[in-house]
Order: structure tokens, then sequence, then C-alpha cells
């Protein structure tokens, strides 16, 4: 009772605090807005009160190509799509959003709904630039509802009683536990949680209202699908879940710059699914009937992987993971690490412990931290091997992490000599070369590495994981460690398994992305984005919009007319090459 009384206490602080802020980021946004034109935005929403130049012009430009087309193709149907932005701190969310939106409305001839949170004045701006007139706000400021929440939460977790019961809780199939977990590992910090604090009850009566205002959404309007990329954290996960088990379609964009797709989620077994993740019908299709094409593709993409020449790849990382590294030979590292040469050198490849720890469904371990914790301190004891630890170039973008791998290194394996930090500059092209075996979690190594017939250990489901390992992945982790102490018992890499990671690389990589002319060619997916030469490319890429040059609205007249799970390139597929 008296933990009851302190968290009612500390809810009204926390929305004090979190409406304090609202109130100085608006002071902020002020900053950027002219007075007038504010004003004027005030009374009239279909106005632009930014001053930025770059943006007034794309906006100017945007309305002009398509409200023109909008009174063009009026639609009469009742049906509806809704047009999500929830990450508003980057350009390329709402208009990413909004142009799938386009492109999937004008198929079905749905109408469009644009839904974001109130307050979010850019996203409404942009929005409103494709012809979406109707928005509906996520209104988080109504404090009678979000105590009644709040006290439902209470009850809800003091009848729960451990994290791992938690991360499985769910009400009418919405599962609660995961996107809360994960929303409090990427905003505190700790990437690895034993027991409930405040923050879960806040954020699982933040969940709840989310659930209350999408039930309003669909009780008022005829909803057909949802256009949204972000299917993490709060509240985005839990729209895109009560949406999914809503029957209706999401619509999901993956890809930084040109090249993109559409992935479409339709089914409850998918939602946590890897975006990227193909079919397994257009995989056996490829197999089957173009697999000459993808295995000579996927092994060229595989080599440009490695060499770090993939220019247009839509991992954001690529720049870290390649940049101003050299090659080591096996004897070189050997040397340095003062290393039996006749030992075979495993590779434990890191991940980001803040993010993507329930991608990709079912895992061993709680999460991506106490998954190499363990992985370290097993490896301790085990000296028939050579270890390599590689942190995940992208840690670096989480300043805000309490932890990463080389801290993790330092803590728990640094005094063992048979285990050893790969070097700062060391290529992927050297690790390939000389490494025996890899480890990782779900990582993208996984794959790439079996393409050259070298043994990889998962403990999580991964996006190829069902299409290479399906009858070979360990179940728990019992299973995991005792494959981890000897790989020689794992079966040896097939010439199918090789075949098939390559067809892998080839539609996760090539096939189903596609180039869209409205786009502008790459920029930083981070906060870091130059947002003014972002606006001015994307107002060119408007002005200079020509419909029957568009060959990703082509492609994804293709993939909705098909029902296929992405948009691809069909041209990838022409042996021409």
């Amino acid at each position: 009772m008296i933990k009851n009384i302190y968290y009612i206490f500390l809810f009204f602080a926390y929305f004090a605090k979190e409406n304090f802020k609202k109130l100085k980021d608006l002071i902020v946004i002020l900053a950027r807005f002219r007075v007038i034109y504010y004003l004027i935005f005030l009374v009239n929403r279909d106005s632009n009160p930014y001053r930025n130049k770059s943006f007034r012009k794309f906006i100017i430009n945007n309305k002009k190509k398509w409200i023109e087309n909008k009174i063009k193709n009026i639609s009469k149907s009742k049906d509806n799509i809704l047009v999500s932005s929830w990450i508003y701190s980057h350009p390329a969310g709402a208009v990413g959003e909004s142009m799938i939106g386009k492109y999937v409305s004008d198929y079905y001839r749905y109408n469009q709904i644009g839904f974001i949170l109130k307050g979010d004045i850019g996203s409404e701006v942009v929005l409103r630039s494709y012809g979406i007139n109707k928005i509906i706000y996520l209104d988080k400021n109504n404090l009678f509802l979000r105590l009644k929440f709040f006290l439902e939460a209470i009850k809800i977790i003091n009848n729960i009683k451990s994290i791992d019961e938690f991360l499985n809780f769910e009400i009418n199939g919405i599962n609660f536990g995961k996107p809360i977990y994960e929303h409090i590992v990427r905003h505190t910090g700790i990437a690895a949680i034993d027991k409930f604090s405040f923050k879960f009850y806040y954020f699982l009566s933040e969940a709840l209202l989310t659930v209350y205002f999408c039930k309003k959404v669909i009780k008022n309007y005829q909803i057909k699908g949802l256009v949204q990329s972000e299917t993490q954290f709060i509240p985005g996960n839990i729209i895109y879940q009560f949406f999914i088990n809503n029957n209706c379609k999401v619509y999901s964009r993956l890809g930084a710059g040109k090249k993109i797709t559409i992935r479409v989620f339709s089914e409850k077994k998918e939602i946590f699914n890897f975006r990227s993740e193909p079919s397994e019908s257009i995989f056996n299709n490829i197999s089957n009937n173009y697999k000459e094409i993808a295995i000579k593709r996927g092994s060229k993409l595989l080599e440009e992987r490695f060499q770090g020449n993939l220019k247009d790849d839509y991992s954001g990382s690529r720049d870290l993971a390649h940049e101003n590294k050299k090659v080591y030979s096996k004897e070189e590292i050997c040397n340095l690490y003062n290393w039996d040469k006749k030992k075979k050198i495993v590779c434990i490849f890191g991940h980001a412990f803040i993010d993507g720890n329930f991608l990709s469904g079912w895992r061993i371990f709680r999460d991506n931290l106490t998954w190499i914790r363990k992985t370290l301190k097993f490896i301790t004891k085990d000296k028939n091997y050579n270890w390599l630890v590689k942190p995940h170039p992208a840690e670096i973008e989480y300043i805000h992490s309490e932890t990463n791998t080389v801290k993790e290194f330092n803590s728990i394996a640094s005094k063992f000599e048979h285990i050893k930090l790969a070097p700062n500059d060391i290529s992927h092209r050297s690790l390939n070369d000389f490494v025996d075996y890899v480890v990782t979690n779900n990582g993208s190594v996984g794959f790439e590495y079996t393409a050259y017939g070298k043994k990889s250990l998962l403990a999580a489901r991964s996006d190829y994981s069902d299409f290479l390992f399906k009858k070979q992945m360990p179940k728990n982790e019992l299973e995991y460690f005792k494959k981890l102490e000897n790989f020689e018992n794992i079966k040896q890499v097939s010439r199918e398994q090789i075949e098939k990671a390559k067809i892998f690389s080839f539609l996760v990589s090539d096939l189903c992305f596609v180039d869209n002319i409205l786009f502008p060619t790459r920029y930083d997916i981070s906060l870091f984005v130059d947002i003014d030469k972002f606006w001015r490319e994307a107002s060119d890429l408007v002005d200079n919009y020509l419909p029957e040059n568009d060959y990703f609205k082509e492609m994804v007249n293709h993939q909705l007319r098909n029902n296929l799970r992405h948009t691809m390139d069909l041209n990838r597929l022409k042996n021409n090459e």
C-alpha cells in the first residue's frame, strides 16, 4: 500500500515534469516559427508556421503536386488508411510515411487520415502537404485518463511475479511487456532489468491509454490499413499490434535514402519479426526459378559488403563498420595476442544493447546484454579456442547506454589470455579470412559467414534463421552452451546452406529494395541529419517529379496486386549482367 501511494505521488510528479518538458520544447519550437505564421496556423491548420526557407519551399511544391492530383482523383470510398508519424525528430519520418500512404491509398482508393501525437506540428504540416486533411491526435495530456490507466497499471503489475512473466503479458492479443521493457531500456540506457520500477507502471499506463485511443479510432472510422515504420517502443509498437489484431494491414518503410521497400504486415504471428524478413513463398520462388541470378548477385553483394563497398547499403552503421580499416592475417593476430596458431579462432559479434531486443521473435536470453554477459562468462573457462570479441559499430550511436561490449569485456573477460577484443581497425575482410567460427545473438554475420562455409551459432531467431538453420538452432541455454563449447559437434555447413545464404543476401540487399525518385539520395538516419539539405533536395525532387517515371510506384502496385510482403525490383531478376 505504501509503495502504491508513493508511486501515485511519483505519477503526478512525472506527469508535471512531462508537461513542463513539452512547454520547454514548445519554446524551442516557437523559435523556429515566425510569430505571424504561427498565429495563422492556429486558425488555419493547413498553413505552415515554420520560418526555414527550404522547408517552406518543399511544402509549397509538395502541395502543388499532390493537392492538384487529389482533386482529380477524389475517392467516394468509406475505407480509410491511417498515416502515422511518431519519429518527429527526423524529417524522413513524416515524408516517408506520407509517401507510402499516397502510394497505397492511390492503389486501393482509400481516404487518408493522419495519426500523430498532439503538438507534433512538423509532422502535421508535412502530412497536410500530401493532401491529408483529416488528422487524429493522440492526446496524452488528459490527467483524468492518465491517472485512471495508471491505477489500472498498478493493479496489473502488482499481480505479476517477475520481469520474465511481464514480458509475456498480453491483453486481448496485444503484448504489453516487450514494448514497455524495450522502451525503458532505450530511454534509461539500462540494458538489462531484473526488477520492476516506477517506469514500468508509468509506461504501462501510457500503453493502456494508447489502446483506449485506438479503440475510439476504429469505432469511429472504417480503417483498412496503417502506415507506420516504427515497430518498437511506446506508442508505436502498441498501435502497430492493435491494428494488426483488428485485421488491418500495416505498411512499413525500410531503408534510408533512395533504395527503400514497403514491408506489409498482415498477421499476428508476424508482429515480432524483422521488417527485412522475406516471405517463404518469395524465397522459394527465387530459389526455384532464379537461383543462378540470385546466387551470382548475392555473392557479389557479400563480397562488396566485406570490402565495405556497398554505397547504397541500407544498414545505418555501414560507414562506421568499414571506415579506416586495415587487413590483419591470422599470424598477425596470433602474434599480437601471443596465441597458439594451431587453435581455431571464434569471433563473438556484439550487438547494440538498447535497441532491437524483440524484433525477431523468440530468443533464448532475455535481452542482448544478458546474452553477451552469459556468453563471456562461459568462455572464460573454455581454452579450447582463441576467442575474439567484436563490438557492434552501431554501439557508438547509443552514447547514453550505461554499458557496451567493451565495458562488458573489461568487466568479465579482460584477465583471460585466450579472450581478446578485436582490434578497433580490423576489417571485416580480415575476419572472414581467418575466423573459423562465428557467434551472434541474431546479427547479420550469421548468414554472411555461412555464405563462406563457416559455422555460425545463434541464440535467437533472426530474419534468416528459418531459411538457413531451422532444424539446427539451440532451443535453450543448455543446448546453446553445449554448441558453444564444442563447435566440432555442429554440423558442417552444407552446399545448400551456402547457396541459401547467398540467395538471402540477394533478397534483403538487392531484390527487395527499389529506387524511389522522391527520396533524397542518402541522408544520415541519426539525429545529426543535415535538415536544410534534406528539404532542399526533397523539394527539387518533388518539383521534377513525373508520374510516368515513377518505377517505385509501378513496383508498389505490383506488390499490392499480388499480395506480396515486400516491394521488389523486378528488373533485378533479368539476366543482363
